[in-house]
């Protein structure tokens, strides 16, 4: 709810029209979900999720809240250039699950790696179309903006 008020108050964002809710590293889709259900439904959502597990609990989550039409979700991670990485995963928290983190005898899986500017221009999604930003990639923020320059740049 916070960040919807600071979003409110900072960019005035006309919560009637349309446009994306980009969820980065959206783990199973609780802030994107609650954030369009409770204060901006004519948003659609735009998540990228890397974990295979998450993935499908995101994917669930939005068919338990009726949302499967109002959103595009993405199985990769992203970064300032393509490639695969090894993502490590937390046992305890699998919102936690890290690409900069090792973690030794501890479950991984292999991810594919893509920039944010490639697949908006790929898919032909316009950046003027994002509204909203949520990035939570454990520290692999700085090289998602990287990846994401045209994004920032022109939005």
């Amino acid at each position: 709810k916070r960040f919807y008020e600071l979003t409110k108050e900072y960019y005035k964002q006309n919560e009637s029209g349309g446009g994306i809710f980009l969820e980065l590293g959206a783990n199973i889709g609780t802030t994107g979900i609650y954030f369009l259900k409770k204060f901006t439904p004519n948003l659609k959502l735009l998540a990228f999720e890397p974990d295979s597990e998450n993935f499908k609990l995101l994917r669930m989550n939005l068919i338990l809240n009726d949302m499967e039409d109002k959103a595009t979700v993405v199985n990769c991670g992203l970064g300032n250039k393509f490639d695969e990485m090894t993502l490590y995963k937390s046992l305890e928290n699998p919102g936690g699950n890290s690409i900069i983190q090792r973690r030794t005898n501890m479950p991984s899986e292999t991810i594919k790696i893509i920039p944010l500017d490639s697949y908006f221009t790929e898919n032909q999604i316009a950046t003027s179309e994002v509204k909203y930003i949520w990035i939570d990639t454990e520290g692999f923020e700085a090289q998602v903006i990287l990846g994401a320059k045209n994004l920032i740049k022109e939005n």
